[in-house]
């Protein structure tokens, strides 16, 4: 029994031994592995070193986006133009139309009117401004009555063809109409209640070689 006892307590210092050595060996360990990194030469070590960002390449929260397109050049308005003003009628020296009686509205076209209605009517040779024996006796019996009577008269006066108012058919017309208002003036009619008119050439279907007596409108 006293062998069998030591056999057991031999065991136990052995199984103690190899467990404390175990035990040193994994402490020992890390030790010898950190001693070998402390022998290493020191361009062995490799170098860590934090790498600076690149600028421009930092990361950013903000989205992309494409780059604003330049704006396009802008035109001048064109200047407005104003409207054409309305070109004003040109003055012309035309007299108004004169107001044509019913009697010529309805009268063929190159038919002369009728002579207006005359106090006297005193006919002359063609060619002539004397007056005849019997248109002188005519003219002193109404300047005996218009003497009487007052007021004033018009003495129209024509010579040549219709509507002739070449120099000749005046200058002649002027003369009969004065030798008509000289023998009045003779018979002791003031001139001042005369006006004389020397149209030229007739105008109207009468007879082209006259002097008329007509009532004077002033």
């Amino acid at each position: 029994m006293g062998g069998g006892h030591m056999i057991f307590s031999y065991q136990r210092r052995a199984f103690a031994s190899l467990t404390a050595l175990a035990l040193i060996a994994a402490i020992a360990a890390p030790l010898s592995a950190r001693a070998a990194e402390d022998d290493l030469p020191i361009d062995a070590v490799p170098l860590i070193r934090p790498q600076a960002p690149m600028r421009g390449l930092e990361p950013s929260d903000e989205p992309l986006t494409a780059p604003d397109a330049e704006p396009a050049p802008q035109t001048a308005p064109a200047p407005e133009t104003a409207s054409p003003e309305p070109a004003a009628p040109e003055a012309t020296d035309a007299q108004p139309a004169r107001a044509v009686p019913p009697s010529e509205m309805t009268r063929p076209a190159g038919v002369l009117p009728a002579p207006e209605a005359a106090l006297l009517r005193l006919q002359f040779a063609p060619d002539e401004a004397v007056l005849s024996a019997p248109g002188l006796a005519q003219l002193n019996d109404f300047a005996a009555s218009f003497k009487a009577r007052g007021g004033r008269i018009g003495l129209n006066s024509y010579a040549g063809n219709p509507g002739d108012t070449g120099s000749n058919a005046r200058r002649l017309s002027l003369k009969r109409v004065l030798a008509v208002r000289e023998a009045l003036i003779a018979q002791g009619i003031d001139p001042l209640r005369m006006e004389v008119h020397a149209l030229g050439g007739v105008r109207d279907a009468g007879p082209p070689d006259r002097v008329d007596i007509v009532k004077s409108g002033r």
